[in-house]
This record gives structure tokens, sequence and C-alpha cells, in this order.
């Protein structure tokens, strides 16, 4: 197990230090500063909830996203972070600037990309259309994680991984308690 996690670590190194190397330049550190952003407590997430709430045709997806974002912070960010208290990788790396102010939690895994995921995964089985722009976003935001220096590839990974799950289980669910999708 020690040699594992040396060796997913040194992988996540050296995937951190490459997307520095190839990417890293003021246009993308303006873009990927503000995209990250729109992940912030899933805000955009939420609006696009909100937002499908007030239309009975879509009703059902925005509660569905609401649900599933409420699941995914109260799995990921409340419960996962607290057992596992990874530092972020700016705190393991002395000398990186940030472009973002330095979040207060653990590391592991990503909320942002275990919202957006789980976001675009319902959006997607709603609307295949709207699902290609919300993976897009989702996609997007999830790198933005690496490049600003506040997550490994691996908590992006598991934070995946963990959306897709909470997608599909409250997709399933939801379409049993509310009729087929």
């Amino acid at each position: 197990m020690k040699f594992f996690l040396s060796s997913l670590q040194a992988a996540d190194w050296s995937i951190m230090h490459a997307i520095q190397d190839m990417f890293s330049c003021g246009p993308a550190d303006r873009f990927f500063s503000l995209i990250t952003h729109l992940g912030d407590i899933g805000l955009i997430w939420i609006l696009i909830g909100v937002v499908l709430l007030f239309f009975r045709g879509s009703r059902k997806y925005g509660l569905l996203l609401l649900i599933a974002l409420a699941i995914g912070a109260a799995l990921g960010p409340g419960l996962i972070k607290a057992i596992v208290q990874r530092p972020r990788p700016f705190l393991q790396e002395p000398g990186v600037e940030l472009l973002i102010s330095a979040p207060k939690d653990t590391s592991f895994p990503s909320g942002h990309t275990l919202s957006s995921v789980s976001s675009a995964y319902i959006i997607g089985r709603a609307n295949k259309g709207a699902g290609i722009l919300a993976w897009v976003l989702a996609a997007v935001i999830a790198f933005s994680r690496m490049y600003v220096y506040v997550h490994f590839p691996s908590d992006v990974v598991c934070g995946a991984l963990l959306g897709l799950t909470v997608g599909a289980l409250v997709w399933k669910i939801g379409g049993m308690w509310a009729g087929r999708h």
C-alpha cells in the first residue's frame, strides 16, 4: 500500500508540473482563475438547477440536480475530506504563487469536480445538447483546479468518480420516484 501511495503521489506531482510547464502563461492564468470560481460552492450548477425549477418541463431535472449537489457536498467536502485530510499541493510545494485565494479545507476529493460531474451527468441525461455543454464546462472546471494548484490529479479523478456515482444514483432513484425520464 505504501508503494502504491508513493507512486500515486509521484504521478500527481509529475502531472502537476507538466500542466504548469505546458500551459502556464498570463492569459491562461486569468482564464483558469475565472473558470475555477464558477465551481465555488457549486454556484454555476446551483444557478442552473434553480433556473430549471422555473419551467414545467425541466422542473424535475432541476430538483434532481440540486439533490445531487446536496448529496455530493455532504459526501465529498463534508465527509471524505474530513476523514482523509490530504494537504493541498500549494502547501506541499513552497514558493508556489497561488492565482486564487488559498482554500481553507483539505484537498481530497475535489468538491468542484464532484459537483460539476454530478451536475453534467444529470443535465446530459435530461438533454443531450445541453449535456455536451455541461460536460465541457465540468471538464474545464476540473482541469482548472489542477492548473491553479489547489488539487492533485488524483483528487480530481476521485471527485469525478464520486460525481458520476452520485449523479447516476440520483438519476436512477429520481426516475423511480418521479416516473420514467
